[in-house]
């Protein structure tokens, strides 16, 4: 097998397992509209956020916590705004290896939100 295929092999099989784990999860997009606020869990970090149509750019407002439990009180929020054009998705990672992804669509009419999980692939040798 030439290197060339080997490496195309390896992409393919890396994008097949990652395909296969987020089809697996059930991942759903959720959607936002603007000026209406939307919270979700990411493994132990909770997200709220909201965006507003500013000039057809979806302005994002995304806030990421410590999830609460009832034996912890989390600390202070973590703020972060960011200008998302449309069909420039923007893409976010929290340190517990789980990542938001964000698409503003044409004229700032919706935004979806897709929760994401790093996956680590390694090509045999």
């Amino acid at each position: 097998m030439t290197p060339f295929k080997t490496i195309l092999s390896t992409v393919a099989v890396c994008v097949i397992t990652a395909t296969t784990v987020m089809a697996g999860q059930g991942v759903r997009p959720i959607e936002l509209t603007p000026g209406h606020g939307q919270s979700f869990d990411l493994g132990n970090k909770r997200a709220v956020s909201y965006f507003l149509d500013r000039d057809g750019v979806c302005h994002l407002t995304l806030m990421l916590t410590e999830a609460y439990t009832e034996d912890t009180v989390s600390g202070a929020a973590t703020r972060m705004i960011v200008a998302v054009a449309p069909g420039r998705p923007a893409r976010v990672d929290t340190s517990n290896g789980k990542s938001l992804g964000f698409d503003c669509t044409a004229n700032a009419a919706k935004m979806t939100v897709t929760p994401l999980d790093h996956v680590a692939v390694a090509p045999r040798i």
